[in-house]
């Protein structure tokens, strides 16, 4: 089941629990799960995935700062990957 789920439950887990986990720091790096915390689910940040979740993120709120910054993060993740398979060929 990995990461999303802990050996002692069968339900998942909140985002923040799953990034604290010492498996996320071998997954994701130091830089990369300090990132997502910082933008997902530290308070102090934007906590993104709680204003999400929760219909908090209005339509402005949605193309500020924090909502493009974690976009560019993914497509900088999805074409690091291709760039990585394709180098691997």
């Amino acid at each position: 089941m990995g990461l999303l789920y802990r050996l002692d439950s069968k339900s998942p887990q909140p985002t923040r629990a799953l990034l604290d986990m010492p498996e996320a720091e071998k997954i994701f790096g130091v830089d990369l799960l300090f990132e997502l915390k910082a933008v997902f689910t530290d308070s102090i940040g934007p906590n993104l995935r709680n204003e999400v979740a929760h219909g908090l993120l209005t339509d402005n709120a949605a193309f500020g700062t924090a909502p493009v910054y974690a976009w560019w993060m993914l497509l900088r993740w999805v074409v690091h990957s291709v760039i990585t398979i394709d180098n691997c060929k």
